[in-house]
């Protein structure tokens, strides 16, 4: 598959599914990516609190334990102990906006076609208003764990879109800053020791070597 091939959704777990099909507060689901793979629910008006309630529930189907994870108010992310990363967000359909987050969203459980709507309207909005820079957004808590997990993503796509040695460099350095910040702040437990492997793999290479680089 070509690097700049779009990246296939995850399957959705059949629990997981059957579960959120049988939901009659949940209207539609959808893969968006982000950072990281995550499963937006769209659910009817009054329906939304009290499902956000069982987000953790919801993403054990997508990252089991051991992990880390973090919970806000309609949304749960988690890093596996396998460095998987996947999110589940709720959202009321009335406030679904067609937006840069539903261009490239892929539905899965959208018996009414609703989602395939706002898919189709995300990526039919006027070229100005794709353009346009994204409306600013509460930033997410500053998590050691999760900012460090992004860092190394950001350096793996780098490394396999191919960019130039000395870009490459100068993003190493960035990353290896980032992570060196966070390296005291990855928590406990077996998912935080995978993660703090992770980092230390990527921290010990050269700045001009990573692992799984060389000659070939």
């Amino acid at each position: 598959m070509p690097d700049d091939a779009p990246t296939p959704p995850p399957e959705l777990p059949e629990a997981l599914r059957a579960r959120l099909s049988a939901d009659p507060r949940v209207i539609g689901a959808a893969w968006t990516d982000a950072l990281s793979p995550t499963l937006l629910v769209a659910t009817t008006w009054d329906g939304r609190d009290a499902l956000a309630a069982e987000l953790p529930s919801l993403g054990a189907h997508l990252v089991p334990e051991p992990r880390i994870e973090r919970t806000e108010p309609f949304a749960w992310e988690a890093i596996g102990a396998d460095g998987s990363r996947f999110g589940v967000r709720v959202v009321r359909i009335a406030d679904l906006r067609p937006s840069a987050l539903g261009e490239n969203a892929v539905p899965v459980i959208d018996a009414r076609g609703l989602m395939e709507q706002w898919v189709r309207w995300s990526r039919g909005r006027p070229e100005a208003v794709r353009a346009a820079p994204p409306a600013d957004e509460t930033p997410a808590p500053a998590d050691g764990a999760f900012a460090a997990d992004a860092a190394l993503r950001v350096l793996h796509a780098a490394r396999s879109n191919a960019q130039a040695p000395r870009e490459l460099r100068h993003l190493r350095r960035s990353v290896r800053g980032v992570l060196a910040k966070h390296a005291k702040d990855l928590g406990d437990g077996p998912a935080a020791d995978a993660l703090r492997a992770r980092v230390a793999a990527a921290t010990a290479a050269p700045l001009d070597f990573l692992p799984g680089e060389g000659v070939r």
